[in-house]
Formats: structure tokens, sequence, C-alpha cells
């Protein structure tokens, strides 16, 4: 009867288990070409910068996936192309991440796109920057635009200047589960000692 409690009680501590959600981290290759006109928008992209992403999802993508759009279904995320760092959208920015997977649930094949905007949308003198992240069969392209823009800009191309930058280089992607919350830990565990407590007090 006393094992029998304490066993119960090592179920409860060790025993029970909750979805944890994961995160899907990218840190591309530093850029490698640039056009534009980079003395109109202040600071500019260079060959040590790339861009870094972070998302997180409530259950992992299962192995296999193919091209699965996950841009509604985003816990938290992080952006970063060197110059500018994103974790939430405004009313008018968009964030689209479509994946495809590998046998052990590894992005093989992708699609991120991204417009965010500085200052009032379409307004004189607004920022537009715009992300792309591809991996569809061939090689890897990271991009990453700046527009500074003129009145109704991009809609009437009213751009006053702009910087790209770009990398043709394969990018690297980690996949790491969120650890259990702590409390919920120490709570199973200080319950499965409080029952191993009982067990030997009606026991002895």
């Amino acid at each position: 009867m006393k094992q029998g409690y304490i066993f119960g009680a090592l179920l409860m501590a060790f025993g029970v288990t909750a979805d944890a959600s994961t995160i899907y981290s990218y840190k591309g290759a530093n850029f490698e070409f640039f056009v534009g006109d980079s003395e109109s928008i202040p600071g500019g992209y260079d060959a040590g910068m790339s861009i870094s992403l972070s998302f997180e999802l409530a259950s992992p993508i299962p192995a296999n996936a193919v091209m699965t759009d996950f841009s509604n279904s985003l816990v938290t995320f992080f952006i970063s192309d060197g110059r500018s760092v994103r974790t939430s959208l405004g009313p008018d920015d968009a964030f689209d991440v479509l994946v495809s997977t590998d046998a052990s649930g590894l992005p093989s094949t992708w699609q991120v796109l991204g417009s965010f905007w500085d200052g009032t949308p379409l307004a004189d003198g607004s920022v537009l920057r715009t992300l792309h992240m591809s991996k569809l069969g061939g090689p890897s392209v990271d991009e990453v635009k700046i527009s500074l823009c003129g009145a109704g800009c991009p809609i009437n191309g009213s751009i006053v200047a702009s910087e790209l930058a770009q990398s043709f280089s394969d990018g690297t992607w980690t996949v790491t589960p969120s650890a259990v919350p702590i409390p919920s830990a120490v709570f199973l565990l200080s319950s499965a000692l409080g029952a191993i407590g009982l067990a030997r007090k009606y026991t002895s």
C-alpha cells in the first residue's frame, strides 16, 4: 500500500506533461550585395549585417509538412535586418510565414515575407521596410529593402530613395522546445513530496 502511494506521487510529479510551445530561429548569412541610395537613408546596410528571425508556435510543426502557412499561428516573433527590430505588427504591416519541414521537423524550404512601416503609411517622408526570405529548391535568398517615400508611396510609385541588401548563401535554423514553466514543476514536486509524507504517516 505504501509503495502504491509513493508510485502515484511520482506519477503526479513526473508523469504529467503539458504541451510546450516551440521556438524556430533563423540566422541568415551576412549580406553580400548592395544596391541603392544609402546616402539619402540614414545608416546603411553593410557586410556585417544579416537577417535574424525567430517565431514561437504553440506546438511544433509536424515532420514532413509541406509549405504550411503559420502566419496566423505565431505566439510571438522577433525579426531583425541588422538595422531595426520588430516584435509586433502595426495595422498596416504584414508578416507571412510558410514552412516545409524534413523528417526531423527542421525547416527545409520556406518563404517569409514582411512589410513594416516607420511613420504614417503612404505619408510623405514615411519609411517602408520590406523583407523576403526564401529557399524553394534552390539557393537561399535573403533580401531586405528600405524605401523612403513621397506622398502616396508605394501605390503611386513616389519612392524618393531606396536601399536593398541581399544574400544568396544558406542560413541556419534551430528548433528549441520551450521549457516547462518553473512554477508548475515546483507545484508538482511539492505535491508529490506531500503525498509521500502522507503515505509514510498512515502506513507507519
